[in-house]
């Protein structure tokens, strides 16, 4: 039982640090996306779009099996699961994937991280700022 809680512990500490870690990365430069015509890809298990700091330069956040990537950078291991969901002003659910990338208001990220039977959601509502002028 002993093993059970430190297996449970160390997965918290590695697994969930990393999750938090790329959540809080993913959230940031998602916040910067430049305007309503820089998303490239708005599908519910890739974002692509390009931010206001580096213009004419694309992000993509996508798993590649179990690992998440920013374009060809890995951000996490043992993620099971990368979810976007896009909404309008009116709060209501887009389609993915979103056809009409000039509607979307908010953007939810889920990120579930598991390792064995243990798992970890992390979920995160982002407002572009730059969506909203």
């Amino acid at each position: 039982q002993v093993a059970d809680i430190w297996a449970f512990l160390e997965f918290r500490d590695e697994a969930g640090t990393q999750a938090r870690n790329a959540m809080d990365w993913m959230v940031r430069e998602t916040k910067e996306v430049k305007d309503k015509d820089s998303f490239v890809t708005a599908d519910s298990a890739r974002l692509k779009f390009t931010n206001s700091d580096t213009p004419g330069v694309s992000i993509d956040y996508s798993l590649s099996g179990s690992t998440l990537m920013r374009n060809t950078d890995a951000l996490a291991d043992y993620v099971s699961s990368l979810q976007f969901e896009y909404r309008d002003r009116s709060n209501n659910l887009l389609s993915a994937p979103v056809a009409d990338k000039t509607l979307i208001w908010r953007i939810t990220i889920t990120l579930t991280v598991t390792r064995g039977d243990q798992s970890l959601t992390l979920k995160s509502d982002v407002f572009p700022r730059n969506l909203g002028v």
